[in-house]
């Protein structure tokens, strides 16, 4: 079947769910909040529910009762009624209704005919992207993948909300943060002091790690990663654009057995850490955690892989290690060099954490200006093509480990993340326990106790 006989097709719709759901909310208060949660005037396909339903929604948002009369008098007073199919037609609505204990059902028809249509119309943009001249492979991709995720992820997603809407979640959030120490909102790293000052991994922030080379920054990032997995529900995407995967497999396995990661190279290992290895391995194996390992991986090809999984799996974290790796279309027109090509990644790495709502995680590179001064600990002018980066994250971290320079020093086995930016919260220095042969980050205080969001009370 060619595409002009396509767009001639009657669009799929179901009248009577349509109808059924209209009939419903004029007998029922309680119907019209249940449809109304769940659909808006654009997933009914006949005009005429369309111009009753808005009628509906303007009588129910000014707290007025919805029924045949109500009804009837808000579409008289706007010219309307006839629009709408008479008083003959809504009256019949109303009579042919077969019952108001199947209006959920009703209205996830009408919902699921709307996502179709909406399938049919993303794919008429897409037709038409692919037939507009000069038009780059890469950033028609990254379209029509945004394009078909948008649609079958929709959720009746609204952009905005009303003050009165927020204000009652944020004061229960704020309550239970109150009641429980240590509870967080967003998602907890394990790391008590990190999480009390960020609050968790928020939902939509950019999250910058970065660190000279040997401070540990693929390490935390994977101890962050397996300690959000270790709560089962939760999902969470690595992007390894320097290491295989299997390369980070032994750095995790390391980690959670806390066997001596060179000795597990070598096999150098007796019976009983083969043991614990075997076990750590079962630990991990029960994780979702997805990871990529794609040589320099193009941005528009971690949005739609993200994206994917998204539609698939709880995701909750996105790590990428590291930033400067990733590529851009080269036919970008927007990116003249270096810096602008980094600023154009950052910019839309915010974008995607915002999209998926949820926290991204990405680890950078810092100039070598750090080995040039006397004191080593970084500061925000020493990310690598920072201005940018400096602007988009929510949160910037730099790992410094004073025992990689001064061998004399009493921090042994400390390192220090220092928070020097934080966009809603304090910044600062936290220290925390790190070995180097493990891979692995512990928090300093061998005692620190936090509640999870899940192991809360309500």
């Amino acid at each position: 079947m060619g595409y002009d006989e396509l767009l001639k097709k009657v669009p799929p719709y179901s009248l009577e769910a349509e109808q059924a759901c209209i009939g419903a909310m004029l007998i029922s208060q309680e119907a019209v909040s249940v449809i109304l949660e769940l659909l808006n005037v654009e997933d009914f396909f006949d005009e005429r529910h369309r111009v009753i339903l808005k009628a509906i929604q303007e009588l129910y948002d000014k707290s007025q009762a919805v029924d045949i009369v109500t009804v009837t008098e808000r579409l008289e007073s706007t010219g309307k009624l006839a629009k709408a199919g008479g008083t003959d037609y809504l009256s019949m609505l109303m009579n042919s209704l077969p019952s108001l204990t199947n209006v959920s059902t009703h209205a996830k028809i009408v919902l699921e005919k709307s996502i179709l249509r909406a399938l049919i119309d993303a794919s008429r943009k897409i037709i038409d992207l692919v037939y507009e001249t000069g038009q780059d492979l890469e950033k028609i991709s990254d379209e029509a993948e945004k394009l078909i995720f948008d649609v079958t992820d929709r959720k009746i997603r609204t952009n905005y909300k009303q003050l009165k809407e927020i204000l009652p979640e944020t004061l229960a959030g704020i309550d239970r943060i109150h009641k429980y120490k240590h509870v967080y909102t967003g998602l907890p790293t394990g790391f008590v002091e990190f999480d009390d000052k960020t609050s968790g991994l928020q939902s939509g922030d950019l999250i910058v790690i970065a660190g000279r080379p040997s401070m540990g920054k693929t390490a935390f990032a994977l101890n962050v990663a397996t300690n959000v997995a270790s709560h089962l529900e939760n999902c969470v995407l690595i992007f390894s654009l320097e290491m295989s995967m299997q390369e980070l497999a032994l750095r995790m396995l390391s980690s959670q057995s806390k066997i001596d990661m060179q000795r597990i190279r070598k096999g150098n290992i007796t019976k009983e850490e083969w043991d614990e290895l075997v076990t750590a391995g079962g630990d991990l194996s029960r994780m979702q955690i997805f990871v990529d390992d794609t040589p320099s991986i193009s941005l528009n090809e971690i949005k739609a892989k993200a994206r994917r999984i998204k539609s698939r799996y709880n995701l909750k974290l996105i790590i990428i290690d590291h930033l400067q790796l990733i590529t851009t279309s080269e036919s970008n027109k927007m990116i003249v060099n270096r810096n602008a090509e980094i600023s154009y990644i950052s910019r839309n790495l915010k974008a995607l954490a915002k999209e998926l709502n949820i926290p991204v995680l990405v680890l950078s590179q810092l100039s070598r200006a750090v080995e040039n001064r006397q004191d080593k600990r970084p500061i925000l002018s020493d990310l690598r093509e920072s201005g940018a980066i400096e602007q988009d994250a929510d949160v910037v971290g730099f790992l410094y480990r004073e025992e990689y320079y001064n061998k004399e020093t009493d921090k042994k086995n400390i390192a220090e993340l220092i928070l020097q930016k934080q966009r809603n919260g304090p910044t600062g220095t936290i220290e925390l326990s790190f070995f180097a042969n493990i891979l692995r980050f512990e928090n300093l205080d061998k005692h620190s106790k936090f509640i999870t969001p899940e192991e809360m009370e309500f």
